[in-house]
């Protein structure tokens, strides 16, 4: 049971979206930033998930070739530089959860991409039952009602238990990478 709330503004892009190109926690690399748009390129509202991956690292090559570009969701790459790769993944067949994302409307999202979410976080329980809060705030409003010391109606009448993405934030700008080399 959630014992306080998560106060800390967070990045929603890495826990509602990136679960859904089936790339496994702990699988050996973890993208630098995950942003659902990226300079004027590609707007949020072209459903394309942007990964930015450091490729210095060692082996970095070989997950890239065995695992990023395997991905059934995986359309191309760019090498911004010597050091960072930026992977696109397509998302139009999850439309509805894309949509739902952008609106902050975690618990709209389809039942497949709910289910996807929970698996991808059965490897932290901690942060398990935060997300299962956020898509499923039904089962969740009276506990944070206690915690808040507010009525579950006004949770109710919200709808949600998580803010909404900031895309000033959730935006990669890759002048900041190509310019510099590395800014994080």
């Amino acid at each position: 049971m959630i014992k306080d709330i998560y106060r800390k503004p967070f990045r929603k892009t890495p826990i509602f979206l990136y679960p859904l190109i089936n790339i496994k926690p702990k699988s050996g690399f973890v993208p630098e930033l995950i942003t659902p748009s990226m300079d004027n390129l590609i707007a949020k509202e072209d459903a394309k998930l942007v990964c930015l991956y450091d490729r210095t690292e060692e082996g970095f090559e070989q997950f890239a070739t065995k695992i990023i570009k395997t991905r059934e969701r995986f359309q191309y790459r760019i090498d911004l530089n010597d050091a960072w790769s930026v992977f696109i993944f397509e998302m139009n067949d999850e439309s509805d959860s894309w949509n739902a994302f952008l609106k902050g409307k975690y618990s709209q999202m389809s039942a497949n991409a709910k289910k996807q979410i929970l698996t991808y976080f059965n490897f932290n329980l901690a942060n398990k039952l935060y997300v299962d809060s956020y898509l499923n705030p039904e089962k969740h409003f009276e506990n944070y009602a206690k915690i808040l010391m507010v009525e579950t109606s006004l949770l109710k009448e919200v709808g949600e238990l998580c803010d909404k993405p900031n895309f000033s934030l959730e935006h990669l700008n890759t002048k900041e990478y190509v310019e510099v080399g590395c800014v994080v």
